[in-house]
């Protein structure tokens, strides 16, 4: 692999099956390798299943109590990407993914860090 095609939307909230279809086919006509996500709006504790058939490796930080923030990575399945380890905050907003493809290490991260005068 030479080239690593990357993408990084504001989603807006992903709760609706429809919008996660939507978001999986717009990665897929870019031809998004590895997806980075914020403001996925996702509950610590009801991460909906999202299995889309094109990006099989997903990693999320959902926060805590709030229906707000959340970050998530997905890497499409012709990456062969094996993850070593995460971290995460406890506020949904911070995520960083190690892991290697082939003999190459990469850290993959998503920020999401809103301005406080919107």
């Amino acid at each position: 692999m030479t080239t690593l095609n990357l993408c990084a939307f504001n989603v807006r909230g992903l709760n609706a099956p429809t919008k996660r279809s939507q978001i999986g086919h717009h990665l897929h006509k870019l031809k998004a390798q590895v997806a980075l996500l914020q403001e996925t709006h996702f509950l610590k504790n009801h991460v909906p299943r999202w299995s889309h058939m094109l990006y099989n490796q997903w990693f999320h930080n959902p926060p805590p109590s709030s229906a707000s923030r959340g970050v998530s990575i997905a890497i499409h399945k012709n990456v062969p990407f094996i993850h070593q380890d995460t971290m995460r905050d406890d506020d949904g907003r911070l995520l960083f993914i190690n892991g290697s493809i082939g003999p190459q290490l990469f850290t993959f991260g998503k920020i999401y860090a809103p301005n406080s005068a919107q």
